[in-house]
């Protein structure tokens, strides 16, 4: 029983030791998407659960009897012993076995989830710059279109774009709310549908299908008048069955009417067990609220030409190391 105390114990040590590694090391290069001070996923959410340490607790306590009687027990009754043994064996076999049945059927049914967008060959980064250099919004913009401008000229990549979130990353954001009619003080929406800032390839890269209507195009920029789209779950809720397209909406504080001019597929944007959620997209040119940590912040999104990335991962991983001059941002 000692002996199995003190495993169990050493045991709930390393897990609380383990956990407060993880998070010191996590928090080591902020990324501005998760939140401040924060660069790994869910984070917070990583903790000891009270009912895995109590079973842990049990588990050790059991362990102890078992191991310390058996051997008593099987002087004495040899075969009984045996038969207890193996039925414990059995018992546990049974009970691994159906929760590893319920994990692959869980697998299997996040796998089958379509998330709305294609990640395949799709690389994503975060550049954060200094804001002493870029204090404003032009300059923010400016920089964003030069580098995406510039990864379209790496060999390899194919498209390139940026967005405010990428899917999957927790933070939610309605860009002060999506309204049917002109509120000058409109209230706030904490529940509205979310706003997503991206650029005008972003949908391209993603893989993100327009069903409806239009995507951005290259006239969409700041001196045009101003479109968005919206996903096929806030069309059907803000819309009541009627087409989305051509209908005149306001954001935020916003007195200009933005037009929506296409529909695009719902993408599982906060988990891939969660029902996807409202949201309307607005190209970054046209986007009229200051950037705050967009983007300085910005998630790049790079779709690249399959065999071609493999080939510059060969090549990074042996001694003659590939050339990143051509990601260089320039000066300004």
């Amino acid at each position: 029983m000692l002996l199995s105390l003190a495993g169990g114990i050493a045991g709930i040590g390393v897990a609380v030791g383990g956990v407060r590694l993880l998070r010191g090391l996590a928090t080591t290069v902020e990324r501005f998407d998760l939140g401040v001070g924060t660069s790994f996923p869910r984070v917070n959410e990583i903790a000891i659960d009270g009912t895995v340490l109590a079973v842990t607790f049990a588990v050790a306590v059991v362990t102890g009897v078992l191991f310390g009687l058996a051997p008593a027990v099987r002087q004495r009754r040899a075969g009984t012993a045996s038969r207890l043994i193996v039925v414990a064996e059995v018992a546990a076999a049974m009970v691994l076995l159906v929760g590893s049945g319920l994990l692959i059927r869980s697998f299997a049914t996040l796998s089958a989830v379509d998330v709305g967008y294609d990640a395949e060959d799709v690389l994503t980064f975060q550049v954060s710059v200094p804001l002493a250099r870029y204090p404003d919004d032009a300059r923010l913009k400016t920089f964003a279109e030069d580098l995406t401008a510039r990864l379209r000229g790496v060999p390899g990549v194919e498209l390139a774009g940026y967005a405010k979130q990428v899917p999957l990353v927790g933070i939610r954001d309605t860009g002060g709310g999506l309204w049917r009619t002109p509120d000058p003080n409109p209230r706030q929406q904490p529940g509205g549908p979310n706003a997503r800032v991206i650029s005008r390839d972003y949908l391209q890269v993603m893989g993100i299908r327009v069903v409806a209507g239009r995507g951005f195009t290259a006239q969409d920029d700041a001196g045009a008048p101003k479109v968005l789209l919206v996903n096929e779950t806030l069309a059907r809720q803000q819309f009541a069955g009627a087409s989305p397209l051509g209908q005149l909406v306001y954001v935020g504080r916003d007195p200009e009417p933005w037009q929506t001019v296409g529909v695009v597929d719902d993408v599982r944007q906060f988990a891939l067990d969660r029902e996807p959620e409202p949201q309307y997209f607005i190209d970054m040119r046209q986007w009229p609220l200051p950037f705050l940590v967009f983007p300085t912040g910005a998630s790049y999104v790079v779709r690249c030409d399959g065999a071609q990335v493999r080939g510059c991962a060969t090549a990074w991983s042996s001694p003659r190391r590939a050339s990143c001059s051509a990601l260089r941002a320039p000066r300004r």
